[in-house]
């Protein structure tokens, strides 16, 4: 084989394989027996042909024990680009979290001390953007920029994240959707 040239050509995976390395490798009694392994623990774990797209992944070290996870958090993990959005979502499923909980109250304390404090920096911020808001002489889309920076410096002064703030808003849109649907069936059911 020349210097440079490669052993396998031609098409590739995403994950930069050759096709036919991976052909090759798959027919080789490794390959075979990390798929005996997987099909075994995919039927463990139930998820095996029953179309909830989930993949077996094992624990790292073992081939007989094993989670249910996401085909795409599964297979992400073993890439040679890794992205690490991923990688740290994976290494969180994999190690449980440790709660420092002396930590939490000096966090919680500090929230308290800000959102009550008409001298901390949060409420000065806050102060200012009323003032514009309030203003004569600050045009229509100062006070909008105003009104949304303000409720930004709020939110994070009481340490309520984007994803609580989405997460509640969608759990009241659904209680009103829930709401229009019986009152709407209640009208139906009279008209009968």
């Amino acid at each position: 084989m020349a210097k440079g040239e490669h052993r396998f050509s031609g098409p590739k995976y995403a994950n930069g394989n050759h096709k036919s390395q991976q052909k090759a490798y798959v027919r080789t009694e490794k390959g075979k027996r990390i798929a005996r392994n997987a099909t075994r623990l995919n039927r463990k774990l139930g998820t095996y042909g029953n179309g909830d797209e989930l993949d077996s992944a094992h624990y790292e070290g073992s081939t007989t024990e094993g989670r249910s996870q996401k085909k795409e958090i599964n297979r992400a993990s073993r890439t040679k680009n890794k992205n690490k959005k991923q990688t740290s979502h994976h290494l969180n499923t994999m190690a449980p979290k440790k709660k420092n909980w002396f930590q939490n109250l000096t966090n919680k304390s500090k929230l308290v001390i800000n959102k009550f404090n008409p001298a901390s920096e949060e409420n000065k911020k806050i102060r200012s953007k009323e003032k514009t808001i309030k203003s004569k002489d600050s045009t229509t889309s100062q006070k909008s920029v105003a009104r949304t920076q303000k409720s930004a410096v709020i939110r994070k002064r009481d340490g309520v994240k984007i994803a609580d703030l989405q997460a509640k808003r969608k759990a009241e849109m659904r209680a009103r959707a829930k709401k229009r649907n019986e009152a709407f069936k209640k009208k139906r059911a009279n008209k009968k």
